[in-house]
């Protein structure tokens, strides 16, 4: 009887202890808020592919919702899980991007350097498949990013669950195969050639040698990679760089998409925006709306009932900026900058092969930023001239 009693104890303490967030909780929007979630599968797929078995236990996440996430129940939307080396992840200088664009945030609390991988495996399964049944996420919009040890987790991450169309590695490239001793873990882009992926790294950071590492792989792979180096070092990224490599995410996951659900988002989200301009046609919106013509044409949305009207106002407005001349000479504009970025690119491999002296490095550096300045020049209101003046300041600090 003493057992039982002890027993019986024991299994009220430990409900106790663990008592999930109910799932008709309702969660406030734009405040972060913690959820407490279980992981208790048994995955020998996921096991197979790492090598590492995930740790059922008790987990947490902080979610952050978008204004507005209660008004439209038929609406999905893009989400990012952010891991921090130190655990209890938070959104710093991602944060106004994500609210002015009407993201989803997932934080994870228990994944850190110093858990087991088996718990930082879990720690991101255990949140995803709690938030993906609790709220209204967009399959094929899902994003995975993190610092420096927790880059490597969101590497893992993209990989262990379907509808992950990005990965943002900050400070560090992929995560390493540990239970082996040795080897990086592919998995994510090798098994989802979709999956697009934006390295960050400063410029003083010591994982830098991972660039030209990464760059040898992914000229191997279908997948979308772009390199952006800021002034700094083994940190998180800059706000204005963190900025450009989630629309860069968005940019590709919507034009490499298979989900109807992805373009609905993105048409009303970006048709919305334009209508309600005052001003006239910016640069990215023209290329927003030729990437959604493309993709309505993609899925042959011109002949269904309930788009006819929204795609002959898409069309129209695809013809119009066709004809516009200051849409004209942002594409001319575009075409240029991508010319003077590539000389930059050159200029940069060569200093870090160090192939070149002081004295070369300081002459072509020189030319590069002349260039750049006659472009600011002669295109000082064009969409690109910031880049321009960007590009600079990272050439003067060689």
């Amino acid at each position: 009887m003493k057992h039982l009693v002890i027993l019986l104890f024991l299994f009220l303490y430990s409900a106790f202890l663990f008592a999930a967030t109910p799932m008709n909780q309702e969660v406030p929007e734009q405040k972060i808020t913690e959820i407490e979630c279980e992981y208790k599968k048994n995955e020998p797929g996921i096991a197979k592919i790492f090598a590492i078995k995930p740790i059922q236990g008790v987990y947490h996440y902080k979610v952050l919702l978008p204004r507005g996430y209660y008004e439209n129940e038929s609406l999905r939307y893009p989400c990012l899980f952010v891991a921090s080396p130190g655990g209890n992840a938070k959104l710093g200088k991602m944060e106004e991007y994500i609210k002015e664009n009407g993201w989803i945030a997932v934080l994870l609390v228990e994944s850190r350097n110093k858990s087991k991988q088996g718990e930082m495996m879990a720690s991101f399964l255990a949140a995803h498949d709690d938030a993906i049944e609790r709220f209204r996420i967009q399959e094929g919009l899902k994003f995975t990013t993190g610092m420096s040890g927790g880059a490597r987790c969101s590497s893992y991450n993209a990989g262990m669950r379907p509808g992950f169309a990005g990965i943002l590695l900050q400070a560090a490239g992929f995560g390493y195969n540990f239970a082996k001793g040795s080897g990086t873990v592919y998995h994510a882009v090798t098994a989802f050639p979709h999956m697009c992926v934006f390295l960050t790294m400063g410029r003083k950071d010591s994982n830098k040698v991972e660039n030209g590492r990464l760059e040898k792989v992914f000229a191997k792979l279908p997948n979308p990679f772009h390199i952006e180096p800021f002034d700094g070092g083994h940190t998180w990224a800059p706000k204005q760089t963190v900025e450009k490599g989630l629309a860069w995410l968005e940019k590709n996951a919507f034009e490499q998409t298979k989900e109807k659900g992805v373009f609905c988002y993105y048409h009303k989200k970006y048709m919305d925006e334009i209508k309600d301009s005052e001003n006239d046609l910016t640069y990215p919106q023209y290329l927003q709306i030729v990437n959604m013509k493309k993709m309505a044409d993609k899925f042959k949305l011109k002949y269904k009932k309930d788009f006819k009207e929204n795609y002959a106002t898409l069309s129209s407005l695809y013809y119009e900026a066709k004809k516009s001349k200051h849409i004209k000479k942002e594409i001319l504009c575009a075409k240029l900058l991508a010319s003077l970025q590539a000389k930059e690119k050159k200029l940069v491999t060569y200093i870090e092969s160090k192939k070149m002296s002081t004295k070369s490095i300081q002459s072509q550096a020189k030319k590069v930023i002349s260039s750049y300045q006659k472009f600011i020049d002669k295109y000082p209101e064009s969409y690109f001239a910031s880049d321009a003046e960007e590009s600079i300041k990272s050439l003067n600090s060689l």
